[in-house]
């Protein structure tokens, strides 16, 4: 870059491998940049193959009506951009035609789905076999509560989450949920039996006078059990007939958001999705060095590839 003195004026645009500028009243003239190159390094590539992942699964979980939360979110800074913020590098790599050809490739990924101040510790368990799963999150409190009388309603069950583990009546509990039936074949994530990914939720709003029966919660269940050694307090989806496999091929993770609104200000917790045995396994096969080295080839990596001149 040089600044000159121009005879001729005010000089603005390019002339063969010049470009002209007019910088804080000083002209300013800099080398044209010919053809610059996609160099498709490593760390490139793996960023793109990160950003198809996440791009799908938050087109997933806002397809239905779910909305990601972060209490840091910017100024101006749309939803979507916030979420790549948190999310863009928490996905395994994939081969380029699963991302650009399957939209149902298993979205394995520790997903960032809220960011905030309050404080909750949920368990999230995984459970059954043969096609029959259960999601479960589980709130838990150390203690002797085997004289525990079980809550039957929505109101009774928020006065034990209020009383017991210190939540506001007004709170929301969400457990989002996502599955997906993945295997790992021949450098590739097939789907057993094309079982296209879904996404879910189940929410609980803390109420004084919820007289709803616990029973006919619809889409989840609740359950409270006390016992000599502790209180746990659980919400549990079933996901049926999705096909025969087994827990370890069962692809999905989950967590537990607790939510509240003050004045015009939500506050969340934080909540990152766990992973089932099979999404560990998935994501433990697609980071061996070889696999991976391989999906990155395909997506056309270069190694220690540098910006140089000149077309790729």
């Amino acid at each position: 870059m040089a600044i000159y003195d121009g005879v001729s004026g005010k000089r603005r645009g390019s002339v063969g491998n010049e470009t002209y500028t007019l910088t804080r009243g000083l002209n300013v003239v800099k080398a044209k940049v010919i053809d610059p190159t996609n160099p498709r390094s490593t760390a490139q590539q793996t960023q793109r193959a990160s950003f198809a992942s996440a791009i799908r699964f938050y087109q997933l979980a806002t397809r239905n009506f779910f909305k990601f939360a972060y209490e840091s979110q910017r100024q101006r800074e749309s939803d979507y951009n916030a979420f790549m913020r948190f999310n863009a590098k928490k996905s395994v790599v994939v081969p380029p035609y699963n991302a650009e050809t399957n939209p149902d490739y298993p979205l394995v990924g520790e997903w960032k789905m809220s960011q905030g101040s309050l404080n909750i510790a949920p368990e999230i368990v995984f459970s059954g076999s043969a096609g029959n799963f259960t999601i479960s999150g589980r709130l838990h409190k150390e203690g002797d509560y085997s004289t525990f009388t079980a809550p039957t309603t929505v109101a009774q069950l928020s006065k034990v989450l209020v009383d017991e583990f210190g939540l506001n009546y007004g709170d929301i509990l969400t457990m989002p949920y996502w599955y997906a039936m993945g295997q790992y074949e021949a450098g590739s994530v097939m789907l057993a039996h094309q079982q296209e990914n879904r996404f879910g939720y189940a929410q609980l709003i803390l109420s004084t006078s919820d007289t709803t029966p616990l029973a006919d919660l619809e889409g989840f269940r609740t359950e409270v059990l006390g016992l000599a050694t502790g209180l746990s307090v659980y919400v549990r989806v079933d996901v049926t007939g999705v096909s025969a496999v087994s827990i370890g091929e069962f692809v999905a993770g989950a967590t537990m958001i607790l939510s509240r609104l003050i004045g015009s200000n939500l506050l969340v917790s934080n909540a990152e999705m766990v992973q089932s045995s099979g999404a560990n396994a998935l994501w433990g096969l697609l980071s061996e060095p070889g696999v991976l080295d391989a999906n990155l080839r395909l997506w056309g990596a270069q190694g220690t590839a540098i910006l140089k001149g000149g077309k790729g």
